[in-house]
């Protein structure tokens, strides 16, 4: 398996589809997709499996740990992470990360990529600065190893695990592809909830 994707879900039932059409176009299909239901009352499982994802559930309220379910489980030899509420920008996405990583003569254990950062626009990676994000990253699963999300990091989960991974001395390339869309301040995500002071 070439990649695995993860997606923790709490109550997406009315955004996940959107997401998940962008991930079942692509046209490399060597991949898988788990999803991580936390705490779901909205059928968001149902609609997950109808796109062949692997489901799998938890009742932590917390991202960090529906994350690691999905590291648990993961078997691509890279892992990437998406959120429910987010877009894969067209369906050339993995074909073009996996040209990418074919002619590379050393693969590193992360791959910082640029992205669309919701209203402030495209934000495109330079060689300086690893953003504090798991999904705009392609990741060496091998490198992850025994590396899990920290529960009391949430909602900043993916700023700990990103330093947890720095911590270790693992490799960093920047490539400037451009494929993930992230929902920057969705009424009643963790980012708006931290915006309004409510976390």
């Amino acid at each position: 398996m070439r990649f695995s994707i993860i997606i923790p879900i709490h109550n997406g039932a009315n955004r996940i589809g959107a997401l998940l059409d962008t991930i079942k176009a692509q046209t490399f299909t060597d991949y898988e997709i788990l999803a991580v239901c936390d705490s779901c009352e909205d059928g968001s499982e149902a609609i997950a499996e109808s796109y062949g994802a692997k489901v799998f559930q938890t009742d932590a309220h917390n991202s960090a740990a529906a994350r690691n379910v999905g590291l648990d489980y993961a078997v691509g030899d890279f892992i990437l992470f998406a959120d429910d509420d987010d877009r894969w920008m067209h369906r050339y996405v993995l074909e073009q990360i996996d040209r990418e990583l074919n002619a590379m003569e050393y693969i590193p254990d992360v791959i910082q990529c640029s992205f669309v950062f919701g209203e402030k626009g495209v934000t495109v990676v330079g060689n300086q600065r690893i953003w504090p994000n798991v999904w705009s990253k392609i990741w060496k699963r091998n490198a992850i190893g025994h590396t899990r999300f920290r529960l009391s990091d949430f909602p900043a989960d993916d700023l700990g695990f990103v330093n947890q991974m720095l911590a270790k001395g693992i490799t960093v390339e920047f490539l400037p592809l451009l494929w993930y869309d992230y929902n920057y301040m969705r009424p009643g995500s963790s980012t708006w909830w931290l915006e309004q002071g409510r976390m």
